[in-house]
């Protein structure tokens, strides 16, 4: 009799628990956010996932969005099912801000669902969105990492060579100029590009100024040398070579570090500009050490 009653009282319970899962679905169609979760406050605490997801869904309708986060997050860590669903709610929200140009809105709702989705990756269409909507805002660093994304899921389309460029633009924005460098180096080498040629030109100054105010300037004479070795691009040449003048004064190359003063004066042929006098000092400081 007892194995009966429990069986009754079971039946019962589930059958309250479907109709107001059912009804709280029904509230959630009509946007009735409150009376959603009033048929869904019995299930709250009872660890039960798809409760917590329809929860999460009404959080999001009320715009308390680390609520949602943390019901969606319980949902998905009792029953990993729930991964997909979580993905395409925010997935829909951050094109639906897309659609009223709201990308603040969009880069907080993509910034949710990387802190909920155990996954690495998702389609590359929508990461490349992604990615631009953080390199317009400014923030090149997370356009950067999404694009790195994206090329990891396709590196081979059209698409992917255009994410590639923005990708290099994005590394140049961030001042992350190494790896800028070596996707240009890798362009540069199959095509063999004038203006990439000056890109690289570019970027080899600005790393070697960095390495020689940072004291490093072994590498800093690596960088310089590419540039006067290519003779490109053309404004950094003399630049080049006062710098590979002053690695080889402060070494006590006087001999080098003449040349290379030399070769600054030669290619300013009107003995004009700041470079051109502090040349001349350090070829008069020379001098007189005989």
């Amino acid at each position: 009799m007892r194995y009966v009653l429990l069986l009754v009282v079971l039946f019962v319970a589930c059958g309250n628990r479907d109709y107001r899962i059912n009804k709280a679905r029904e509230f959630i169609r009509k946007w009735d956010w409150g009376r959603a979760q009033i048929e869904l406050e019995p299930f709250r605490k009872k660890q039960d996932p798809e409760a917590l997801y329809l929860l999460g869904q009404c959080a999001i309708g009320k715009n308390t969005f680390e609520d949602a986060r943390l019901y969606f997050k319980s949902a998905m860590g009792i029953d990993t099912t729930y991964i997909d669903s979580v993905d395409q709610v925010y997935k829909s929200l951050v094109r639906k801000s897309m659609r009223v140009n709201d990308a603040d809105r969009a880069a907080f709702f993509f910034d949710q669902l990387c802190s909920l989705s155990p996954r690495l990756f998702f389609e590359p269409s929508f990461l490349i969105l992604m990615g631009d909507i953080y390199y317009d805002r400014q923030n090149y660093e997370k356009a950067a990492l999404t694009y790195e994304k994206s090329l990891q899921v396709d590196s081979t389309s059209q698409a992917a060579k255009e994410v590639m460029t923005k990708l290099i633009d994005a590394y140049e924005k961030s001042n992350n100029l190494k790896k800028a460098l070596v996707l240009v180096e890798v362009r540069y080498a199959k095509t063999k590009s004038s203006l990439l040629l000056m890109r690289l030109g570019k970027y080899y100054f600005d790393i070697g100024i960095d390495y020689f105010q940072n004291k490093i300037r072994d590498t800093a004479q690596v960088y310089f040398m590419k540039i006067v070795e290519s003779n490109a691009p053309q404004s950094l040449v003399d630049d080049s070579y006062f710098y590979l003048g002053e690695i080889s004064f402060e070494l006590g190359d006087f001999a080098r570090a003449r040349t290379c003063y030399e070769k600054v004066l030669h290619l300013n042929p009107y003995r004009k500009g700041v470079l051109v006098e502090k040349a001349k000092q350090r070829l008069e400081e020379i001098r007189r050490k005989g």
